[in-house]
């Protein structure tokens, strides 16, 4: 009796269904569901698939909804599977916020894949607003009177006090200088006496006797 064989075709089928279905679908996540109002999540878009396809990614802008802005979209990388060259991967992380509290569906991100729409699963955020205990609510304080010394006037005016000291010890040096100059004297020329000749001694002196 012969052994029914199951059908190598039927394998290869079901094979190609299960891993064009793993590889083909995009997946988006969420590093939390649950923020306080104004705080930032993440979202990271990521699709694995055979080298040899095509994929567009969604084109975002700077909201995904009336409630959720895009703060800043990464650049999308590129990585192959080292194990399985002909297999890669496309990434973008997103930066996301929200200022509505309460839940907010965020719908599935669409991809096109050889000119294929495939989309990811839907997701559900939660916004809480920031819980204020009313028994810790108290008056404005008064503003606080600070001494304003001699001191902190110097230290906010200490370039205009140098520049005066310096320029009155200046003018100090310059009228001490002028005050106690002496005058330069000009030496004046004396003319020498002039040689009388002897016979002219001669007769003065028997003048004078």
């Amino acid at each position: 009796m012969k052994k029914k064989k199951f059908p190598g075709k039927l394998i290869f089928f079901i094979l190609c269904f299960v891993f064009g279905k793993i590889f083909s679908q995009p997946v988006a996540k969420m590093d939390t569901n649950k923020i306080l109002i104004g705080q930032q999540f993440h979202i990271d878009l990521s699709f694995s698939f055979p080298a040899q396809k095509s994929v567009v990614f969604p084109s975002i802008g700077d909201t995904l909804n009336s409630h959720v802005e895009v703060i800043e979209k990464s650049k999308i990388d590129t990585v192959f599977d080292k194990n399985n060259i002909a297999l890669k991967t496309l990434h973008q992380r997103l930066t996301l916020t929200s200022f509505d509290s309460g839940f907010i569906a965020i719908a599935p991100f669409q991809f096109l894949l050889d000119s294929v729409p495939v989309e990811t699963e839907p997701l559900l955020l939660e916004v809480q607003t920031i819980q204020i205990d009313s028994n810790q609510l108290a008056d404005i304080k008064a503003p606080i009177d600070v001494e304003y010394s001699f001191i902190d006037w110097l230290k906010d005016n200490w370039k205009w006090v140098c520049g005066s000291l310096f320029i009155l010890a200046l003018i100090t040096y310059l009228i001490y200088y002028f005050k106690n100059k002496k005058p330069t004297l000009i030496p004046v020329p004396i003319k020498p006496k002039p040689i009388l000749p002897a016979h002219v001694i001669a007769f003065q002196k028997l003048t004078s006797l």
